[in-house]
This record gives C-alpha cells, structure tokens and sequence, in this order.
C-alpha cells in the first residue's frame, strides 16, 4: 500500500505490516474531519483496518495509534467543526464494531498466517480466542485513556473528552466493574465543573447510567440523584436543558420536572409543556396536584410561546386521550378547588370554537346538577358573553326568574341535608373548635418561649459585658492603690515637699473612690442581672416543660379523634361540592341581565334569606354581596339592606322579648369581657370610653347600670363579620349609614378584636376594622397605632403580617400627610419607620418580611414616601431622611445572606427593585446615591456579612447595581434625558470613595474594572467632570500614599483601567467645553475662557437632575456615611435644558462631601460641598475666603490645575486639619 495513497478494502487485506496500517488510519481520520457525508464508508474502512490489525497481533497497536489521532483533536474549541465530526466518527466507529462484533467476533490472529506444524499440532486455545471481545478490549482501553484527561485544567480538553464519553457510554456493553464506577465518578465531578459546556456533556453522559439498576431497588439511581442535582441548582440554563430533556421519567422524577415549569429561563418552561408533559403516557396517570400545577403555570405563563405550548399540550395530547369528552376531562381534574381550570376551559373553548354552537345543554339537566356540569355551563357561560355569543346564552341559560327558583331549590336541598346531619355537623364543630383551641395555646406558648429565650439571651450579654468592665476595673484600682501606698511611705521622709504629695494623694484618693464606686456599682447590677437571669431561666425550663405538656395534649386529642374525621369526610365531600354547584350558578346569576325586574324582585329575597339563615361559606357570601350591589338602585339601599341583614344574623340568638340595650362602654367595662392586657391593645377611644364608663358607674353608684347581653354565639359573630367584610370591599361610600355601622363597630369589631379563644374571630375583626379604615379618614388615623401595636407585639406571624398589610393600605389610601395629625393616636413617621425596620430583619418570620418588602416597594413606586419623615425633626436632617434609610433597607434586604432561602422575599424585591428605578430617572438616582453604601457595607474588610457562605460574590452584586442605575434602561426617557442622566456620575463618585476605604484588593480590583461600564456623557456639564476628574485624581493619590499597604498594592490592568477612565473624562471635559462654548455663541453671549471656566468649578451644578451623595443612616450603622460619606442638604435641580445660572444661589446647592487622603477635598460644587464641622471652623474659613474675594463681586475660588489645588489645600490643613470647606456665604 502506498504511503501517499487512500487505503482500499483489497490493499488492508494484503497488509501484513502495522506501519502500512497506521498510514490508513491517518487518511480515514482525515476525510473523517473533513465532512459528514461519507462517515459510514470511512467507518467500513477503519473497521476492515482493525479486523486485519487483530489478525496480525497488531491490535494493541492498533488500539494506541486509535487514541494518539484521537487526541490531536482534545484541545479543539466548542464549536469547531472538525472536532465534533471526529467526535461523532468515533461514536459511529464503537457502535458499529460493537455490533459486528456481537454478531461475528473477530478472530485474533489469522490462521494463514502459522505454520503447518504449528496448525497440525494444536489449535488457537480457547482462552486466547475468548480472552476478551475485540469491542470490549477496544472500548475499555479508550475509556482508559480518555479518562487520563478528564481533569486536565484545559476547558477544551475536557470538553472534548466527555463529549466523546458521552457518546461512548450508549455502546458499552461489558466493562471492568472497577473501570465502570471510575468513570461515574469522573463524569459525576464533571458535573460540577466551572464551564458550562463541560456540565452539559456531562449530563448526557450521566444520563445513560440511569438504567443501570442500583444494588437496593427501592432507592433511587444514583445517576437519576445527581441529574436532579443538577436540574434544580445549576446556574446555567442549557445544564438544566439537558438534564430536564435526558432525565428518566419515573415516579419520583416527574415531580422534579415539572417543577421546571417554574424556570426563569422560557425556553425551558416551554420544553416543560412541549416535550416532557407530552412524553408521559398518560396524563391520567399523574396526580390531581401535577395536572394543577402543569395547567396554572402554563397558562399564567408570561411568555406567549410557554402559554401557546400549554394550551397545544391541553387541547392537543390531554383532550385526545378522553375522545375529547370535556365533561369526562373535567372529571379527572381537581374542579372544586382548581384556580386553573377556568382558564383551562377557556382554552378549550377557543380551541373548539366552531363547535359552540352544537353545544346544547337540555333544561332537565339544571334540576341535577354535578360539580362538573355546573362548572361546565358556567364556564360556557362567560365565554359567550365575553365574545357575544348570545344565541348560545339564548339556547342554554334560562332566564333570571328560573334561575332564581333554581337557587331556591339547591339552598333547600342544602338546608334539608345540614338538618338531616346535624348532630354529625355539631360534632364535628365542637371537635374544630377543640382543636382550634388547643393550637391556639401551642402557638401562644411558642411566642412566649421565644419571648422568654430573648430576655435570656438580652440578660447574658448584659452580664458578659459586667463581668468585663469588672475584670478591666481590678487592675485600675490595684495600681491606684498601689500608687497610692508608695506616695504615702513617701512622705514619711521628711526631705520631700509634703504639700505637694499631700495633693497628688488627695487626688488618687478620689479617683480611687471613684473608681471604688464604679465598682460597686457593677457588683450590684451584675448580682441583680445575675438573679433575673437565674429566674428567667427557671421560668424558661417551666414553660418548656408546659410546651411540652400542651403540644402532648393537642396531639393526643387530635389522635383521639381520627374517628369523626373519617366520619364526617363523606359528608364534608358532599356538602362542599353542593357548595360549589351554588357557587356556579350565583356565578352566572352575578352577570346576568338585572333589568328583568321580575326576575330581579324574585331573585333579591331569595338571596338576603340565604345570607341570613343558611349560614353560606364566604366565597358564596361574597358573590351574594356583589349580587344585592348590582341590583340595588343607589348606594343608601344597598348599605341599609346589608345592614338588616348583619343585624338580623346578631339578633338572631336572642329571645323574642329581649330588649336588653347594648354598648360599647357596657361591653368593655366588664371585666369579665376584657382582660386588662387585652384592652391595653384597643385603640385609645376604646380605652376612654372604658375609663368613662367605669367613672360613671363609680359616681353615681345608686343609677342602674345597663347590662349588655351575652354576645352571639362564635358561628353567628363569624357569620356577621364575613358578611360586613365583603359589604366594606363594595361599599363605595358609608357616610349615609354612618350611624348604623359605628353600632356594627361597637357591638361586633370590638368584641372580635379582644377575643383571644378564636383566632378566626380575631382575624375578621382587625380585617373589619381595617376596611373602615381605608373608608373613613379619621379612623384610619386614630387606629394607625393600634395596628401598629399588634404588627410589634403579636406572636401571630399572619396577624403580623394583616396587621402590615393594613398599614400599608392606610398610607396608600390617606397618604403620609395622616402621619401628622396631632392626638393621643397620632403615629409619627420615624416610628413607622422603625417598625418597617424591625419587622423587615425579622428573619424569624419570613412571610411577614415579604409583606412588608411588597407594601414598602408599592409605597416607592407610587412616590408616597417622598420627604417622608421630614416634617418630624427640624433640625435633625439624618433623622428626617427616612424616605432614603428605608431604601438602603430594601435594597440590604436583597443582598442579606440570611434571606437566601425566602424566595418570596426574593422574588418580590428582584421584581420590584429595577421597576422602580427604570421607572424614572428620579428614581434611578435615589438609589445611585445609596448603592454605594450598600456595597461597602456588604464587602469592606471587616464586614459582618463575611462569615455567611452563602453571600453573593462581590462581582454580581455590583453588575447588579451598575445595571439598576444605568440610565439606558429607564423607561420612556428621550435621548436627551439620558445623556443628561446623572446616576451613573454619582456611583462613579461613590465607588472612587470606596476604594479609598478598607476594603480588600480583589474589590478594589473589581470597582476599577467595571468603572468603564458606566454611562457618563459630556452633556453633564464641564464644571461637574473637572470635579469627577479631581476625584479621581485624589484617589490615585491615595492609592500611591498607602502603598505600604497590600490593599492598595494594584495589578497593571487595574492600573491601565483607572488610567484609562481618568483619560476619558478628560475627553469628557473637552467635549463639555465645546458644547458650552458653542451654546454661549447661540445665545450671544460672549464665549469664556477655560480659566474662567474653570475658576466657577467650584460653584457650577451639571445640566442633569443630581441629587445629593446622601449619607444613608441604617438602624445599626452607617459604615460607609460614618467615613466618607456624608449628608448634606438636598441638591438643587436645573432647568431640563441644562442651561447656565450665572448667579446661581450657592446656599441651595449644597453637596456631600468626599473624602481625600487628608481628609479634605476640594470639588466641584456639583460633586460636594465640603461640611462645616463647628462654628469656629466656619468662621476661619469664611475669613480665609473673604481675603481672595473682590469687593465688587464674590467669586469662588479659583480651579487651576489638580497639582496647586492640592498645595493650597494642604497649606489650609496644616493651619487646621479639621477645617473643611463651605462656599454657602458665597452666594450673594
């Protein structure tokens, strides 16, 4: 065979020297690369090579010069297509030897090839022959070899070597057992590998060891565990794709992904419902929670291409299985309780959309109704009116009178099926309440343990802390002594000055004294801390022991009671789906056309009976509501008759002849009622009108006091308070019936609220109280506090966060201007404030942080809490600035570690964060001016966030800010708006800050790297780039000056980045100045210098809307304010056409100030404006200032180059080094 040559099938069989051989592989391999089109010849032919290899005893040799030509192509990138057609010539190779093989094993050696002796005298042995399979010998040497490289620290070599494990694993056949968990192990690390492209292939590779039975069948695979692992942690979209779309579906698997139907990445959601959901055989086989949550994700999906999906797998693969019966379908669904199925319906109905008409729904049908037609018809129903269909309304539904008559005859049966069960139905309700009860102590007991576990841990720091300054006053006052006694023993020689002496004991004896007392003191706080500590202790273990006791009780009970659970489930079953067909047919009664006024006055006392007498659950009660509104003929109706009816449900307990009056001072001055710490949480005119009663009652001991009746029965006071609930979600307006609902409020909400046996009651009456909060102005004012209260006190986390939510609506509703009102209840806002702080690092409690995250982001994107707190404290502008510390708080909240796993939290902020600041530009700023505190805060060297492992790095955190406040992304903003936007100058500000600061060299690092990356325009103005240039300067200053330090030691790329920024700022500064000049030209005026220029950089604002660099004050510290950062008044905002103010009031503009490496820096006013620390220092450096102004006109001081700004601000800080400057005199 020629050297040169392309091997033939008749020269390979002549070979007969490997090296001829070798020279073949080599040209299959090359043609191999080459294209795809001839792989199945080129396979025959390198198969006929290794056949003949085999025969001459050439086949390990064979095998090496397989894996060298291999191995040339490991280090191709992904990508290359030569690589991944070798990769694929190789899988074609292995699985078409293995199947010849399988077929017709290859003899090893060619018995031409002997001599006759030798093939007279004895033949191949069987164990040479049968030693090991050609394929099996061939796959496990190329295994071995590639797994050599698997952790090479190549990216491309390892991408290439599972890439080809990943096509090899589908051909093995048998393999060394030891070899075989070799490469699991080797693929299962690659899992977690750091290139995403290696993980993919890994996956794959993985996914064919799930058929591979473990030793114990009842567990799962352990390559199933570990592509589980990876579908629901890996960071990478695509590693989720393929292990979403290669995992085996089983019955522990399925759940997993499905749950993939919740990814951030659309693309798999869609795979979700177009390829995983399809290949299972049957969606009758899932659970009734799969096929729930399948269709509520997919078709609330906010991705049109994942809700197209969802509905195609509902109508075209879930349909199709039940012969396209809809009533069938509905039947292995979850009707009753599905928030899915509607949408579901409607999709069918659309998909189905010419066979509407043919539907035909016989009148006899409404007389025996199923949870699945009456859902059915309903849902047709609302189809048809949404898309005026009403020759099938005409054809299906009857007219109002009969519905009612149909209402009528389901509320009996409803009625005869409660009486005929209604010793069952008692039982059962004495049973609920029971356990009501006694979950209600469990959880009070909880609240108080933590409470108690609190003040332990509160009383043990207190006498850690003692315990210190005792140990440090010891040493003090032994030297004091001894001191004391070596001035004495000197004075008893009688050479020394004793006057002088005498003095210096006297003062050691005091200081001694002093010292003494501090001492004793301690002594007597720690044996007092020390004693509380001991009893609190003692208490805690007791209150354990009775935890433990009523925890024992409640499960005993509920033990006790399996019975009657079983027992009244077939009834539960049956009432609640007669519920739902009433729910159905109000539904459809709600839209229906009320100007048949026959039908209408048929229909209105069916339906007040019903709310009055058949004690309806709530969704039903809230549509009979909604029904008495739309039939009612004017606001004053429709409150008076839901009046009566809430009236009528109270007095329906009483006996005829009781005309006993009630109130509510009759009702809160009875001790028997109200606790004395129930009524410390009332509002105060509860509590006055308590007091008033009492006074009375004192004062006039002869007069009869009326005495209030027991109150209605739980289930009547449950009955009144829903009914009131849906009324005040409809009312409009209550002013007509004010008389009558303040009765409601005394006789019903109050009671509801101090009732701490039922948590339902309880939670009825704050919702009540807070509806009329929301209506009525002046009582949302006078119970703010109240709620404010419970928020702090109760151990309820969902009355907490009820509590909360109210709040928050109050505030949306009367704004913060009902913050301050003057009265006994008025809440000022820095208390609020420290509410929102406090209940927002609740970690304890993660539902309630969600809640107050979401009210507080619908507060900021509504503008509400603009100069919120501001009007408390006038002369504490950092107390006032609440508006700015409880963003900071948001934004801490997002990045703390310990809200890792509240995803809700989570959620909500990632969500509402960047709507608020691409909303407007103003918005944007606000957070620029806080995101750099809240950077230090999380990253400086000694942070109390760098012992959690589980906070985000350092790099995405600031990506994430960099992308908040990039004024590209805010919505609806015209070019112009952008150009003048300045977040991006005010982070750069903050950043060159913090890296002035203690933070480490990889932050360092890192902020310099991504200086480039912000948006800073010559349209800010020339003045404020000169002072964005200064800092720069100043803090390149700073770096050389601590040089020492390994924190400021810099790498070259770091150095090159700042060099490069300070470089195109002063690109910036050029262009700026020919804008300006040439506006000056436009508007004839005449064109400045640039040292004139330059001389206002110190008094010139840019042309955008900068805000100051606010100083952003936490509830525990402000790291960042307390250095370098800090507030000064609010900035003074230009015209939108950026146009100069030759005379612009410097006492308006005053700017945060920035730190230098003296402590002092000069920049331009846009920047900051130094802070006059004290009044001698404003004096000296008003002094200084007048002596270089001119008689005539002020002018500020003069900007030259950066080098003699320095020198004159060093000269100015070795006369004083705490001066620094302030230019507000310079206004006039």
């Amino acid at each position: 065979m020629s050297s040169l040559a392309k091997p033939t099938i008749k020269q390979i069989e002549k070979c007969t020297d490997f090296s001829q051989l070798a020279r073949g592989i080599s040209h299959v391999f090359n043609d191999a690369q080459s294209t795809l089109s001839g792989h199945r010849k080129l396979v025959i032919l390198l198969r006929k090579i290794q056949v003949r290899a085999t025969q001459i005893d050439s086949e390990e040799q064979f095998n090496f010069q397989f894996t060298k030509t291999i191995s040339k192509m490991l280090n191709l990138k992904k990508g290359e297509a030569a690589g991944d057609r070798i990769a694929k010539f190789c899988s074609l190779f292995v699985s078409t030897m293995a199947k010849q093989e399988q077929e017709n094993p290859t003899l090893r050696i060619d018995p031409s090839l002997k001599s006759e002796d030798e093939s007279d005298t004895s033949d191949v042995s069987d164990s040479e022959q049968e030693k090991e399979n050609v394929a099996c010998e061939f796959i496990d040497y190329l295994i071995r070899h590639l797994l050599r490289g698997i952790e090479s620290r190549f990216r491309d070599v390892r991408y290439r070597i599972v890439q080809l494990l990943a096509y090899l694993v589908n051909h093995i056949t048998e393999m060394d057992e030891q070899l075989f968990s070799a490469l699991k192990f080797s693929l299962n690390r690659r899992l977690h590998d750091k290139e995403s492209m290696v993980r993919i292939q890994a996956v794959v590779a993985m996914s064919r060891f799930q058929y591979y039975e473990e030793s114990d069948p009842s567990k799962i695979n352990h390559a199933t565990k570990s592509l589980i692992n990876a579908l629901k942690h890996d960071d990478s979209p695509e590693v989720r794709r393929a292990a979403l779309l290669n995992l085996v579906k089983t019955s522990r698997s399925i759940p997993e992904l499905i749950e993939r139907s919740r990814d951030v990445n659309a693309i798999n959601r869609r795979l979700v419902f177009s390829r995983v959901a399809k290949e299972i055989p049957s969606f009758l086989d899932l659970s009734l929670e799969i096929k729930e949550s399948i269709l509520n994700r997919g078709l609330n999906d906010r991705e049109p291409s994942v809700r197209a999906a969802a509905i195609y797998l509902l109508t075209k693969t879930w349909l199709p299985q039940v012969n396209d019966d809809i009533l069938m379908f509905l039947e292995n669904m979850q009707v009753v309780d599905s928030s899915a199925m509607p949408l579901a319906m409607n999709a069918i109905f659309e998909s189905h959309r010419d066979r509407i008409n043919t539907i035909v729904f016989p009148q006899e049908s409404w007389n025996e109704l199923t949870v699945e037609k009456a859902f059915f018809i309903r849902s047709l129903y609302d189809f048809c009116s949404k898309h005026d269909l009403y020759d099938c309304i005409d054809e299906n539904i009857p007219e109002l009178s009969k519905l009612a008559h149909v209402i009528q005859e389901y509320l009996k049966l409803r009625s005869s099926m409660l009486s005929s069960n209604a010793q069952l139905v008692d039982e059962y309700l004495e049973f609920h309440n029971k356990a009501e009860s006694l979950h209600r102590l469990v959880r009070n007991g909880e609240g108080d343990l933590k409470d108690l576990q609190r003040k332990v841990e509160k009383e043990t720091t207190i006498i850690a802390e003692l315990q210190s300054r005792l140990s440090e006053a010891d040493p003090k006052i032994n030297k004091l002594q001894t001191q004391l006694k070596s001035l004495k023993a000197a004075t008893k020689d009688g050479d020394v000055d004793k006057t002088a002496f005498q003095q210096k004991i006297e003062s050691l004896e005091e200081e001694l004294n002093e010292k003494t007392d501090e001492k004793d003191e301690f002594i007597l706080l720690l044996s007092e801390h020390t004693t509380s500590l001991t009893d609190a202790e003692v208490l805690l273990k007791d209150m354990e022991k009775a935890q433990v006791h009523r925890e024992a009780e409640r499960n005993k009970f509920l033990r006790g009671t399996d019975d009657l659970e079983v027992k009244y489930r077939p009834f539960g079953d049956q009432k609640k789906d007669l519920e739902f067909v009433l729910e159905q047919i109000l539904l459809i009664i709600e839209k229906s056309d009320f100007a048949d006024v026959a039908g209408t006055r048929r229909l209105m006392p069916i339906i007040t009976s019903a709310l009055t007498n058949d004690n309806l659950n709530e969704s039903n009660v809230a549509i009979c509501i909604r029904i008495i509104r739309k039939s009612s003929i004017d606001e004053n109706y429709f409150s008076q008759l839901c009046t009566e009816i809430i009236t009528d449900i109270r007095d329906s307990a009483l006996g005829e002849n009781d005309e006993t009056f009630m109130s509510a001072a009759s009702l809160f001055g009875n001790s028997s009622l109200v606790d004395d710490d129930e009524n410390d949480d009332l509002p105060s005119e509860d509590r006055d009108e308590d007091a008033d009663a009492d006074a009375d009652a004192e004062n006039q001991p002869d007069k009869r006091r009326k005495i209030a009746p027991i109150l209605p029965p739980d289930n009547l006071l449950i009955q009144c308070l829903v009914v009131l609930q849906y009324y005040l979600e409809v009312a409009e307006d209550t002013r007509c019936n004010s008389y009558q609902l303040d009765t409601l409020i005394d006789t019903l909400i109050r009671p509801a609220l101090v009732n701490n046996k039922n948590s339902r009651i309880r939670f009825l009456g704050y919702k009540t109280l807070g509806l009329f909060s929301l209506i009525d102005e002046g009582l949302g004012a006078s119970n703010l506090k109240f709620f404010g209260i419970s928020a702090s006190k109760a151990h309820d986390e969902d009355l907490k966060a009820l509590c909360m939510q109210i709040i928050f609506d109050i505030v949306s509703t009367h704004g913060v201007g009902i913050l301050d009102i003057e009265g006994e209840d008025a809440v000022d806002s820095l208390s609020l404030a420290r509410l929102f702080y406090s209940l927002l690092k609740n970690t304890e409690m993660p539902h309630l942080q969600a809640v107050v995250a979401e009210g507080l982001c619908k507060l900021f994107l509504a503008d509400l809490l603009v100069d919120f707190g501001k009007d408390e404290l006038e002369n504490d502008d950092e107390e006032a600035l609440q508006e700015t510390q409880l963003l900071q708080m948001l934004l801490m909240s997002y990045f703390h570690p310990l809200n890792h796993e509240n995803q809700e939290l989570k959620q909500i902020l990632a969500f509402c964060l960047p709507v608020y600041c691409f909303s407007h530009t103003k918005h944007q700023i606000k957070v620029s001016s806080i995101s750099g505190d809240c950077f230090y805060r999380l990253f400086r060297t000694e942070s109390e966030f760098a012992e959690y492992e589980n906070l985000a790095s350092s790099s995405s955190v600031l990506q994430l800010l960099i992308y908040w406040c990039d004024p590209r992304n805010v919505i609806n903003a015209t070019q112009a708006e952008i150009e003048r936007s300045a977040s991006h100058f005010w982070q750069a500000m903050k950043f060159l800050q913090i890296i002035e600061q203690d933070t480490s060299r990889a932050v360092k690092r890192l902020i310099i790297g991504n200086l480039g990356k912000l948006s800073i325009t010559e349209h800010l103005g020339s003045e404020a780039l000169r002072g964005l240039r200064i800092a720069i300067s100043d803090t390149r200053l700073h770096i050389l000056s601590n040089s020492s330090n390994p924190d400021f030691v810099l790498d070259q790329a770091s150095e090159k980045n700042l060099e490069k920024f300070y470089s195109s700022i002063g690109e910036l500064i050029m262009k700026a100045d020919a804008l300006e000049t040439q506006k000056d030209v436009e508007l004839g005026t005449v064109s400045e210098t640039a040292s004139q220029k330059s001389s206002r950089a110190l008094s010139r604002k840019p042309s955008g809307d900068l805000p100051p660099l606010l100083g952003v004050e936490d509830v525990d510290n402000n790291e960042l304010g307390e250095q370098s950062i800090v507030s000064t008044e609010k900035a003074k905002e230009l015209d939108d056409g950026g146009t100069r103010s030759e005379d612009m009031n410097v006492d308006q503009a005053a700017e945060p100030e920035i730190e230098t490496t003296e402590g002092v820096e000069m920049v331009d006013e846009n920047i900051a404006e130094p802070e006059v620390e004290s009044a001698e220092g404003v004096e000296e450096v008003d002094e200084k200032i007048a002596k270089t102004r001119s008689p005539e006109k002020p002018v500020a001081p003069v900007l030259k180059l950066v080098d003699e700004d320095l020198s004159e601000i060093d000269k100015l800080l070795a006369e004083d080094d705490e001066i620094e400057y302030d230019i507000e005199d310079q206004s006039e």
